[in-house]
């Protein structure tokens, strides 16, 4: 496999937004808040989840790139994950859909200047231990954006996938 460059990584977060995009336009009001099953979340808790994620993760590079072999991520009981699908799962679509234009407007801004050199940075994640910064970002945004495209899409259909 190729070494990811930045131009790679913003090209692959570019197409998992337009696809967010295209699933909320989509979207309605009954699609949105429908629960398939006990344990999957719904397509708006699947969003707000998104959005909150890609903060976070932005906050963690910029953090990396300030003090790289920094202690960076957290594990999925985090209580501010949890509680901001909480405090945000009901969210209206239109204020869900600009959260996820703001959040990836978070992501862009704090990769722009980063050199493809800045990707060997390395930090210590919370659970997996060393990983570069291209690691970080293609793991827990790239990636990450796209197992919720995968699943977003599967929810506007109305299939269950648990969390």
């Amino acid at each position: 496999m190729n070494k990811p460059t930045l131009v790679n990584l913003l090209d692959e977060l570019r197409q998992t937004q337009e696809a967010f995009l295209a699933i909320l336009n989509q979207a309605n009001e009954e699609a949105l808040y429908h629960r398939p099953a006990p344990d999957s979340w719904t397509l708006a808790e699947a969003l707000v989840h998104i959005a909150e994620a890609r903060r976070f993760f932005a906050d963690e590079t910029r953090k990396i790139l300030a003090a790289p072999g920094a202690e960076v991520g957290r594990t999925v009981e985090d209580p501010h994950r949890l509680q901001n699908i909480e405090d945000h799962g009901r969210d209206t679509l239109a204020d869900i859909h600009q959260a996820m234009i703001a959040s990836h407007e978070v992501v862009m801004q704090a990769l722009s200047g980063i050199s493809d050199d800045d990707l060997q940075l390395k930090a210590e994640h919370v659970r997996l231990g060393p990983q570069t910064l291209a690691e970080v970002i293609q793991r827990f945004l790239v990636g990450h954006d796209r197992m919720h495209v995968e699943q977003a899409t599967a929810l506007l259909a109305g299939e269950a996938r648990s969390e």
